[in-house]
């Protein structure tokens, strides 16, 4: 079962953008604050980590990020859409009706971290290795998931229309209540899961086999 973030009642405020560039003068982490109608963009640096921390309504642009980690954070509304995370971590994170379209994760480490209400179409996750990771109520249509390693993965009503799954075991995880219409997967993929019969036509159009009634 994942564990949520832990996250002091009493958080400071502070404008993001300033926190970050303090943050990177000081070599430090950003620990134990709140960002809230905030943008983050235009920064370019190797290595950014934010503990502790509330984000609510903030926009992430034209960022350029070597690594990056969130450990105990919150996202809120938060807007990640095109943005790229690079071999980082996201360690018992949260987000929350968030966006994230056409967001790339690269290389990240993902433990703990649950994405709920979420915007998720055009996500690519590549060469991730993911760990009590949730996904519940998200439209995923069009991900693509490319040479990940899974553990204790959870679906649940999630759209998966388009995706694409390359090179990725999903052994143990419950697509029942998810829409898997035009995914693109070998269905070696598929051994373990567990699906609906409504999923039939979808997982035999896989096997290049068309179901007729």
């Amino acid at each position: 079962m994942a564990i949520k973030p832990q996250i002091s009642d009493a958080l400071i405020q502070e404008d993001i953008a300033g926190a970050v560039k303090c943050a990177l003068n000081d070599g430090e982490r950003v620990y134990g604050r709140l960002f809230e109608d905030d943008p983050l963009a235009g920064l370019s640096f190797g290595q950014l980590e934010l503990s502790g921390c509330a984000l609510r309504n903030v926009r992430f642009e034209a960022c350029d990020i070597d690594r990056l980690y969130f450990t105990d954070c919150r996202f809120e509304r938060c807007d990640l859409s095109g943005f790229r995370f690079r071999d980082g971590m996201l360690r018992r994170v949260t987000f929350e009706n968030c966006r994230l379209t056409g967001t790339n994760l690269d290389g990240m480490i993902l433990r703990d971290t649950a994405f709920t209400g979420c915007m998720l179409n055009y996500l690519t996750l590549s060469n991730c290795r993911m760990q009590d990771v949730s996904f519940k109520e998200c439209d995923m249509a069009h991900i693509l998931m490319h040479t990940c390693r899974q553990k204790a993965l959870t679906l649940a009503d999630c759209d998966l229309t388009g995706a694409e799954i390359i090179q990725t075991g999903l052994s143990g995880i419950d697509f029942t209540t998810c829409t898997l219409d035009g995914m693109r997967a070998s269905i070696e993929s598929f051994r373990g899961t567990i699906v609906a019969l409504t999923h039939a036509p979808a997982l035999l159009n896989l096997c290049g086999i068309e179901l007729r009634f």
